[in-house]
């Protein structure tokens, strides 16, 4: 639990240092809170963002508890008849559940598309993959993938459901096995100036 606080302080501290987004999404047993703003804050660059959060989740045996900082270049995807926006980015995830501790940096990417004549509904899909080669410590492998659809009650608030799986391969003592440390569906809330995050 003074994991969970602690990292909610920061989330808060940085929300208050001009990040956009406040993403809270939750889960059966799994809770997710994130911050994203204009990468232009960060880096010398038109388009894109940046992204940071906490995924916490109380498993039968293990609790997870997984951090992330990402950033993302995004831009027009060029189809012509409707509103599509992709991004490809980098992602840090640190991880601990059970015995297992480590981290990963993957690549990945996002899709978001919405309608031009009825641009309140969205719907957004992302990936994230790490091979061996950028795992630390006790992570092997990483993937994480998700799809939401999304509502914008205001232009600056909108509501979502979504469905996200996220996989490890974890060597442990020098045996190595694949776990699936969250999977499911999920509701959400985003709050702030609207980018294409879904996180």
């Amino acid at each position: 639990m003074k994991r969970i606080a602690f990292a909610l302080a920061c989330l808060t501290a940085a929300h208050a240092a001009q990040a956009e987004i406040l993403d809270i999404n939750i889960g059966s047993d799994s809770f997710r809170a994130a911050l994203s703003g204009q990468l232009s804050r960060m880096f010398d660059v038109d388009k894109g963002q940046y992204d940071f959060g906490l995924l916490s989740k109380r498993r039968d045996s293990d609790d997870l508890y997984q951090g992330h900082f990402g950033v993302l270049l995004t831009g027009d995807a060029g189809a012509s008849d409707a509103d599509v926006s992709a991004g490809l980015g980098v992602r840090f995830i640190g991880t601990d559940f059970g015995n297992a501790t480590g981290g990963a940096l993957a690549l990945g990417g996002q899709l978001e598309f919405r309608l031009p004549a009825f641009n309140r509904l969205g719907l957004t899909a992302y990936g994230y993959g790490a091979p061996s080669a950028t795992g630390l410590g006790d992570v092997d492998r990483y993937t994480e993938l998700a799809v939401t659809i999304d509502y914008q009650v205001l232009r600056d608030a909108s509501i979502y459901l979504g469905y996200r799986n996220l996989k490890y391969r974890i060597d442990d003592n020098n045996i190595e096995r694949s776990v699936t440390a969250d999977t499911g569906l999920h509701a959400g809330l985003g709050l702030g100036r609207c980018l294409t995050s879904r996180l």
